[in-house]
């Protein structure tokens, strides 16, 4: 396991590279100063917020962000250019075109504070509420909850606080933060297994140039 960088976060993977936020330092009111970055998992450079921008929100976020705001922390992309969205501690989500129009929103999702959301490959949507130790599978198409893992606020079952899910093929990778372990679920025949441990927490699961990220509590890792 190999450290890559102490201070990213909000990590996502495209065309081969990791991008990601970094915390720098706090202004003269105290307030996180943020820099952004992009990594080949060797070799990292910082670059401009429009270019994290355009890599996170799409060539048209100028259009839709100042409409959705803080509504717009987790993006899940298509492939025609469009994209759905919601916000950090939020359940709105909302639909924007490949021109950066908001098509549509719903808040019909989950049932309390969404931290984390992915697609799966058969359209449904997969949420993450981890103040309820809870994953949710959505139909967009019946508008209703088809599978859940974890029951809703339960103690000492499989869940303990998950905070990301990231869905690579039939795979929903779940980062079960104070469990300090990745979960890996099928998301067809809905087994599950612990993954991976750790010895801190773990806040996001990705995979880059057929490697896998970690983001623990004291930084991002490539798992060699």
């Amino acid at each position: 396991m190999r450290l890559l960088n102490k201070n990213a976060w909000d990590i996502s993977v495209k065309d081969d590279f990791l991008y990601f936020q970094m915390r720098v330092k706090l202004n003269k009111n105290k307030l996180p100063m943020y820099s952004f970055g992009k990594s080949d998992l060797d070799k990292s450079w910082e670059i401009s917020e429009p270019e994290f921008n355009v890599i996170k929100y799409g060539n048209n976020y100028e259009k839709f962000l100042p409409l959705v705001g803080s509504n717009c922390n987790y993006v899940v992309h298509f492939p025609d250019g469009s994209l759905v969205c919601t916000g950090f501690q939020d359940y709105i989500f909302y639909f924007i075109d490949s021109y950066g129009n908001i098509k549509n929103q719903r808040s019909d999702i989950g049932f309390t504070n969404i931290y984390s959301f992915d697609i799966d490959q058969n359209g449904f949507l997969w949420f993450a509420i981890p103040t309820a130790n809870y994953i949710g599978q959505f139909s967009l198409e019946l508008g209703k909850e088809i599978y859940q893992f974890g029951r809703q606020y339960e103690q000492n079952g499989p869940l303990n606080c998950p905070e990301d899910i990231k869905i690579y093929g039939e795979y929903a990778y779940i980062s079960n933060m104070k469990a300090n372990s990745i979960i890996r679920l099928n998301i067809n025949s809905k087994k599950w297994h612990k993954y991976l441990q750790f010895k801190q927490q773990t806040w996001e699961y990705r995979q880059c140039r057929e490697k896998e990220i970690i983001r623990l509590h004291d930084g991002v890792y490539v798992l060699d």
